[in-house]
């Protein structure tokens, strides 16, 4: 019996996936289809696949074509796959070719013709096709439109602006121009908004009541601005105090000191900037996701006083650290986070509705949050 294996993610079978597995059975009697996990996927750059490791599985023993299907997990398994089931070909699509010439050692290796005209990213680029509006004056516009290009699946659509001509060429030839913001809304799945702090709520409101996507940096009108975090270490006297390190190249407004450059040990130079962030009151956040499920773990904190530090730091006071704590290491969250000077707890469990992000609070406060929105 003629053993035959091959590999691949599967990720949105189509048709193209479908004749290779025929090519690749149609070389011998026992067909073994390697499906690749998620973290080997990763690991190679394949970072939006749009399926579960599952679905992938059960879609490729959908197809009735493969004899055996096996879960590829890490660099090298295929030597172990090809000695282990006792394969006497491998085979992959010819976009491959020359790239497993070392598998002739262990078996023939042979690279079959793909199909034209199809492919996952080609599918995954439609399914997920946005269409973006860009919003302000900024330069910094010029920049997001050119960055664009890079992204699967994002198609600059518009601009909504005043000052046309000090934008690129490449806005400039945008297919929808115009100074009317309703009418930008109309027309596309998302805005970037680079506006006047001024304007940022009253358009960030109408965009998610119309059903878009906003992407704005300092949506708190400019008069409070967030910064990077890490969760570190506990506080050494207080017993829910933990201390926000590294929280990167903040503006100024957010130091609670003068800042400074110190020499950091063992260093004949000059390092970072060292600054304790301002104390007060707090809301903290973290977005992430897993399998396609979004949250927003988010609740309030206050700066404290704690042992001094290096670089950029806070010491913070939680209702309850353990709590907190056993969100991150349970999940999805990894230890960054988001601080910000000001309680906006409330407005960003309203805005987990409108975007479909379950917001999961570290504190027992939802009632309470509820109360606030209603107005009462």
């Amino acid at each position: 019996m003629v053993k035959v294996i091959t590999y691949g993610t599967y990720d949105l079978l189509h048709h193209g996936h479908i004749r290779l597995l025929e090519r690749a059975k149609a070389l011998g009697d026992y067909l073994i289809v390697g499906v690749t996990a998620d973290d080997f996927d990763k690991t190679r750059g394949k970072i939006n696949v749009q399926q579960s490791l599952m679905e992938r599985v059960e879609a490729v023993k959908a197809t009735g074509i493969a004899d055996e299907v096996i879960i590829e997990e890490y660099e090298g398994q295929k030597i172990d796959d090809i000695r282990r089931y006792g394969v006497d070909i491998f085979t992959v699509g010819s976009d491959w070719v020359g790239k497993f010439d070392y598998l002739r050692e262990y078996c023939e290796v042979i690279y079959l013709p793909r199909t034209e005209g199809i492919s996952s990213s080609e599918l995954r680029q439609s399914r997920r096709a946005v269409s973006l509006g860009l919003v302000g004056d900024a330069d910094f516009l010029n920049k997001i439109e050119q960055e664009s290009r890079f992204v699967n699946g994002i198609h600059v659509a518009g601009i909504c602006t005043r000052s046309l001509k000090s934008l690129s060429a490449e806005i400039q030839g945008l297919d929808f121009v115009t100074e009317n913001y309703e009418e930008l809304l109309e027309r596309v799945d998302a805005v970037y908004i680079r506006s006047q702090p001024e304007e940022h709520y009253k358009q960030v409101k109408l965009a998610l009541e119309r059903g878009k996507h906003v992407l704005c940096e300092a949506a708190t009108l400019d008069d409070t601005r967030s910064f990077f975090a890490d969760w570190t270490i506990r506080h050494p006297d207080i017993e829910n105090g933990e201390l926000l390190q590294h929280c990167g190249p903040w503006p100024l407004s957010v130091a609670g000191c003068k800042p400074c450059i110190p020499y950091p040990l063992a260093f004949d130079y000059p390092g970072a900037i060292t600054a304790e962030a301002k104390h007060g009151e707090l809301t903290l956040a973290r977005f992430d996701g897993d399998n396609g499920e979004y949250s927003l773990l988010l609740g309030n904190a206050k700066g404290v006083d704690g042992p001094k530090g290096m670089g950029t730091y806070l010491w913070v006071e939680v209702e309850n650290i353990k709590r907190l704590e056993a969100k991150i290491v349970e999940g999805p969250y990894i230890h960054h986070c988001v601080g910000i000077h000001r309680d906006v707890v409330p407005v960003l469990y309203e805005a987990c509705k409108y975007i479909g992000v379950k917001p999961d609070l570290y504190d027992p406060i939802e009632e309470n949050v509820k109360a606030y929105l209603r107005g009462e």
